[in-house]
């Protein structure tokens, strides 16, 4: 039942009640069950030719406390091969200097797909990350913020969850 309610997104006080235990104890498992789930990220490089990328900003924690904040060509560099490959984004300034070949939609032009090679396919656009984050952004809503120390717990916890709904 913990697994399940942390899946869907409720609340640690909430569980609590329902599982007839402490809010601390529920606390501390709870992010004992996170940290293991971010410990376990796959952290291999992608395979593919063709990548999408897009930034997505959440308001976590306080604004005092030093956080990770990575850079899109660090990320990329990670996680994306170099050879062949394309990489999709929108026109953000941070994507510019990228490693791969490159090609962008424009959103202040009201872009957001475009067919380069005239098969019919519009095969440039950045929707899928876009849609991935707005996902993830929903699913944070349900705990009213989640700490920026722990944000990475929060953000692993929902990679599982979309991970085993597409097994």
């Amino acid at each position: 039942m913990l697994l399940r309610g942390i899946a869907k997104g409720k609340s640690t006080a909430r569980l609590a009640r329902e599982l007839g235990v402490s809010r601390k104890q529920l606390h501390t498992l709870r992010q004992r069950i996170q940290a293991h789930l971010n410990d376990t990220v796959p952290t291999g490089v992608m395979t593919g030719t063709t990548f999408e990328a897009e930034e997505l900003y959440q308001n976590a924690g306080k604004k005092s406390m030093p956080h990770r904040d990575p850079t899109e060509h660090a990320l990329v560099a990670e996680n994306v091969p170099l050879d062949r490959t394309i990489l999709y984004t929108d026109e953000w300034q941070s994507y510019r200097s990228s490693h791969m070949a490159h090609a962008t939609v424009c959103h202040i032009s009201r872009e957001w797909a475009r067919n380069d090679d005239g098969d019919g396919v519009r095969e440039v656009h950045c929707n899928t990350c876009e849609g991935a984050g707005a996902a993830l952004r929903t699913y944070l809503r349900a705990f009213r913020g989640a700490h920026k120390q722990y944000l990475h717990l929060y953000v692993a916890t929902y990679e599982a969850m979309v991970n085993a709904k597409g097994v």
